[in-house]
């Protein structure tokens, strides 16, 4: 049965989803762009993007050995051709998974430092790119008071991983000529510019709708969630809300910014695959990113 292929994890769904990422990706650039360092680099750095996402699911055992979020958010990636080729964003967005990645492994209680120094400093450089994501330095502070309020150094961390990459930034600013600072600090990059809300595409209101179903469902369990987990999940839900935020705050491509929505709508998906019981359900599920994909791509062709 389809579903039951989506109920495990093995290596061949590492093989295929990659796959589908790499070849959707070089047939944008053959069909719609020009090879070059850019396009190669962006589709090579959504495959490890679309490996590390996998990896922080499994890591902090939100798959439950179910392979749906990965096929999901492989298929949601290729949503992203040929439009993320116009800019660095996804990088950002690579960026600020990493700091996730380290945010969340937290809960270990282990080397909890240089875990917020490390989640800090992606940010930073990802609000060097994007300086609206620098937003994402609240569920850094939700993690700190989560799992390590009781010590005042914790809460200082974050600015040391700030002020590490601004000094960085300014080296190279000054030995290289490149302007990396006046982007961060230019207050103009901090208006909202928010017409584009009232022209969402369908796609990204969709995404925001998965998005929304799972912060109502989250508040409505709160209590139900067990105290071991409700700390994760909790950082996760700030997150979402921020990816929401900055996506309807961004005066950018729509479909390039879709990407700061594909998490959290891989998690809801993923919940409600792997807690229901119906087949039916599941089939659905496992079709609806599937038909996102090939009505937009009938779309653009």
């Amino acid at each position: 049965m389809l579903h039951r292929f989506f109920e495990t994890t093995q290596p061949i769904h590492y093989a295929l989803y990659s796959g589908l990422v790499i070849v959707a990706g070089f047939t944008s650039v053959f069909w719609f762009e020009q090879l070059s360092f850019q396009t190669v680099t962006t589709v090579l750095g959504l495959v490890f993007l679309l490996l590390l996402t996998q990896f922080i699911l499994i890591k902090n055992e939100l798959t439950q050995n179910s392979s749906y979020a990965f096929m999901s958010m492989s298929v949601l990636l290729c949503l992203l051709f040929p439009d993320v080729f116009s800019d660095w964003l996804w990088l950002a967005n690579l960026l600020i998974f990493m700091s996730l990645r380290r945010l969340l492994s937290m809960r270990t209680r282990h080397s909890i430092l240089a875990k917020i120094f490390d989640a800090s400093f992606w940010i930073t450089i990802a609000s060097l790119i994007e300086p609206k994501f620098c937003l994402f330095f609240l569920p850094v502070f939700v993690g700190v008071f989560l799992w390590a309020r009781n010590n005042y150094r914790f809460w200082v961390i974050p600015f040391l991983g700030i002020t590490t990459v601004l000094i960085i930034s300014w080296v190279i600013q000054l030995y290289f000529n490149i302007d990396l600072l006046p982007r961060l600090i230019l207050s103009s990059s901090y208006e909202f510019a928010g017409s584009h809300v009232l022209q969402l595409h369908w796609v990204s209101i969709l995404l925001l709708s998965f998005i929304v179903a799972g912060i109502i469902l989250y508040v409505g369990s709160i209590i139900s969630v067990i105290h071991k987990t409700r700390a994760k999940y909790s950082v996760l839900f700030f997150y979402s809300l921020v990816s929401a935020i900055i996506f309807l705050w961004l005066d950018k491509n729509q479909t390039a910014s879709q990407l700061l929505l594909f998490l959290p709508t891989v998690l809801f998906l993923n919940y409600i695959f792997t807690s229901s019981s119906n087949r039916v359900l599941k089939i659905i599920l496992v079709l609806i990113p599937i038909a996102i994909l090939v009505v937009r791509t009938i779309f653009i062709l």
